[in-house]
């Protein structure tokens, strides 16, 4: 009798910790910046950004953060192709931009405000 209550009791606290068997749903992170000059405070600020969606990627399993150098070849192929699919015109947005399963967030105080949602 007592195992059966202890095995029920660890059933739903695993429920309970695992959101009751629901992984969270999966989040794709594109963040796009490009550094002014190495001692220019807006690439510093920049580059604090890349490092906590890198921290957020290594925390969360359903999370996937790209950061993306723009001033590369690729990074500027992976602009468009990100604000192709939100469906906005790249060179009407603000930088840095980051792109969250296609909701765009532009510049510092719309990222910071995102970012302070973890």
């Amino acid at each position: 009798m007592k195992s059966a209550s202890l095995v029920t009791i660890l059933a739903v606290v695993t429920l309970l910790l695992t959101g009751c068997g629901r992984a969270p749903e999966p989040v794709s992170l594109s963040f796009f910046y490009l550094p002014l000059c190495p001692t220019c405070p807006e690439t510093a600020q920049m580059e604090a950004i890349a490092g906590e969606l890198a921290g957020i990627d290594r925390a969360h399993e359903h999370v996937t953060a790209r950061i993306h150098v723009l001033g590369r070849e690729d990074g500027a192929a992976a602009l468009r192709n990100a604000a192709e699919a939100a469906g906005i015109d790249v060179r009407a947005t603000a930088f840095p931009v980051l792109f969250e399963n296609g909701h765009v967030h532009a510049g510092f105080e719309e990222i910071e405000d995102y970012l302070a949602s973890w």
